[in-house]
């Protein structure tokens, strides 16, 4: 009886060390079978070790360098969870449509991009520290088990929320083009590469970034973007969204700016060190007339991609399109923007009416007095560009942005 159960035993062994992993899929076994080559009587990277043709389980358990099937027309990767030891898959630019790679633990590289993907199971894969799943039709990814990720692309997706609090090393998030109207990165503190353009963003909050130093926001939706905690920042692509003021006066690192395609009325880049900013692009801000900067002489030589409206200054004036009062009644002005002259309204009568008209260098170009009027109008003889106009009476004082077209 001893016998037969040792016998038993050795050929269930026998059986289980020869037994073929179901791979359904012809090209993704094709695949395998091919896979790698021999250099000087040494095997490199080869899967089906004895050459019989079909990759036993035993084959799949010990192999543990990388799987490449990258364009093979596969439609199904049954058979990958056979790979346990598996660190690094490349699959991308294939046919496939699902994805369950929790048998894997082992897998610290995926690259899954250009596929049809609508479902990726990630949740066994702890040791996961990069994914590109780009160019696919995923709605959902789930990260929260992949606490070692260090670096994301999940570009041209269908995903509208990203939950990336337990990604806390993450270092690079490439996730453009997709559905986001809301993207939550203040447990990323060690983010340094963002790229979230061609979004739906009408918000974004970078404030516990501090070591950002890659930052593309184009193409988005935001009013307001606040980048002053982002020391470290030193490339930043804001273009084509509604910011109207931006400030950068903390980011001396910053040597790329493109702030094209929006509505800024203030642009501060007075930040000690201008002269190492070799991309500079403000064009299309139509109401830009003022940007600050360390030497107005060296920007006006060296930037040279601003609308014609806009100037460089050291100190430009506060920009508004309306009155800044000090205890004054509201005051109109009328036609702003004009091609000559303008009409101030002053809302009731004064006895004494001070004026004062700055160009967008802050140089004085006009000096009236007025007694008694509710009514003033004013001959703009200067170049067009932004004026800057000064009232001050005995109950206070306002300043107006006007342009002269």
């Amino acid at each position: 009886m001893k016998l037969l159960l040792t016998i038993f035993s050795l050929c269930w062994g026998v059986l289980i060390y020869a037994q073929n992993v179901n791979i359904p899929d012809a090209n993704f076994k094709n695949a395998l079978l091919a896979h790698g080559y021999n250099i000087l009587g040494y095997n490199i990277n080869i899967i089906d070790t004895n050459g019989d043709g079909e990759i036993q389980v035993s084959e799949a358990q010990t192999y543990s360098g990388i799987i490449n099937v990258n364009s093979r027309n596969i439609t199904s990767l049954i058979g990958i969870e056979a790979f346990t030891s598996l660190t690094e898959l490349h699959c991308y630019s294939n046919q496939l449509s699902s994805l369950d790679l929790g048998s894997n633990t082992a897998l610290e590289k995926l690259y899954c991009s250009d596929n049809q993907l609508g479902n990726l199971s990630l949740v066994g894969n702890t040791a996961l520290y990069l994914l590109d799943c780009s160019n696919n039709q995923l709605s959902n990814l789930e990260l929260s088990h992949n606490t070692a990720l260090v670096s994301l692309y999940c570009s041209n997706n269908l995903l509208d929320s990203l939950d990336l609090s337990n990604n806390l090393v993450l270092y690079t998030l490439i996730c453009g083009n997709n559905l986001f109207s809301d993207l939550d990165l203040s447990s990323n503190t060690l983010l340094y590469i963002l790229d979230c353009t061609n979004n739906q963003l009408g918000y974004l909050d970078v404030s516990n970034n501090a070591a950002l130093a890659v930052f593309n926001c184009s193409n988005n939706q935001l009013s307001s973007l606040n980048v002053g905690n982002n020391i470290a920042l030193g490339e930043l692509r804001c273009n084509n969204n509604s910011l109207n003021s931006l400030d950068l006066s903390n980011n001396a690192n910053l040597y790329w700016l493109i702030c094209t395609d929006n509505q800024l009325v203030s642009l501060n880049v007075k930040n000690g060190t201008n002269s190492q900013l070799v991309v500079f692009d403000a064009r299309n801000n139509p109401n830009l007339s003022c940007i600050e900067v360390d030497d107005s002489t060296y920007s006006t030589n060296h930037w040279t991609n601003v609308d014609a409206i806009a100037s460089f200054s050291t100190a430009c004036p506060v920009l508004s399109t309306r009155a800044v009062q000090e205890n004054l009644e509201a005051v109109e002005v009328f036609p702003n923007p004009t091609t000559k002259n303008i009409w101030v309204d002053l809302g009731k009568k004064y006895n004494n009416i001070r004026l004062q008209l700055r160009n967008a260098m802050g140089q004085l170009v006009m000096t009236k007095n007025y007694t008694g009027m509710e009514e003033v109008n004013i001959d703009l003889e200067g170049a067009s560009g932004l004026y800057f106009l000064s009232l001050e009476t005995e109950e206070g004082i306002a300043s107006i942005k006007v342009v002269k077209e």
